[in-house]
């Protein structure tokens, strides 16, 4: 039975958009870069149960504050954002608070204080850090 249930969770990241969803149930590397869209309560359940070292997410080209702290629960290593453009002050802020290195490589477009905020993390990588 608890193949079966692994075996669901890997046909669910599929259905998600995540090609390579049958390595998730030997905790190797998925093709989370697929995904486009992420709410809060998916983003909660993908930081709790994302069991390889590094979450890369850099299909998201938005994110809210919410799926911000629901993410930065993730208990891995590194957490890549890199689709992201630009990033709101309340959304930063949620951000800081992942224990591992965060890379937001594409930020395009930063305010002075939402900067600031990122910089308080010196384990966060951004454009003109």
């Amino acid at each position: 039975m608890r193949h079966a249930a692994w075996g669901m969770v890997a046909m669910v990241l599929m259905l998600c958009g995540c090609k390579d969803a049958f390595d998730y149930v030997f905790n190797r590397p998925i093709n989370t870069a697929a995904i486009r869209r992420l709410t809060p309560q998916r983003a909660k359940w993908l930081a709790k149960e994302f069991k390889g070292a590094r979450l890369i997410l850099d299909g998201l080209a938005t994110l809210d504050a919410d799926t911000a702290k629901a993410l930065a629960e993730f208990k891995g290593e590194w957490l890549t954002l890199a689709g992201l453009a630009t990033l709101d002050a309340d959304t930063a802020k949620a951000l800081t608070e992942f224990k591992g290195c965060l890379f937001l490589n594409g930020l395009t477009t930063l305010d002075a204080d939402t900067a600031a905020t990122l910089r308080a993390n010196p384990a966060i990588q951004f454009p003109g850090r």
